[in-house]
């Protein structure tokens, strides 16, 4: 279901947030080549660059757009109104409240925002669940 969901990426930019490894915008590698331009946003630089080339070896094309900033930072003024879709996965239990209204400022009009999570110790898990909830 996730890999359905990140199918999302439409308009001319595209901003993946918290990209760690990449899996999921190089899974996406087919619907982004649609886009432009694909902005990675993490605060590592390694992360940024595995992710990049994670990217480009499934296929993407356009200009990637590194971003190294703390997603508990407000997004930088040059990010607002920028994105026709923005991606972030297993991030949302981790983000402060004020979270959806910042992201919200990189949005274009009717961009879409999707993502995933984890709930908390309190829901069922499977085994996998249970590791990624402890991270």
């Amino acid at each position: 279901a996730q890999h359905d969901l990140h199918q999302t990426p439409r308009g001319d930019a595209h901003l993946d947030i918290g990209v760690g490894t990449g899996f999921y915008p190089a899974a996406a590698a087919p619907e982004l080549a649609k886009t432009k331009t694909l902005a990675l946003l993490d605060l590592s630089p390694t992360t940024l660059a595995y992710a990049e080339a994670r990217v480009r070896a499934a296929g993407y094309d356009g200009t990637i757009e590194r971003v190294r900033q703390s997603v508990s930072d407000p997004p930088p003024a040059r990010m607002r109104g920028r994105f026709d879709s923005v991606s972030l996965f297993y991030l949302l239990r981790c983000l402060p409240g004020s979270f959806p209204t910042e992201a919200s400022h990189v949005l274009a009009p009717g961009g879409v925002v999707c993502g995933a999570t984890i709930l908390g110790r309190a829901a069922p898990h499977n085994w996998f669940g249970r590791t990624l909830v402890d991270v």
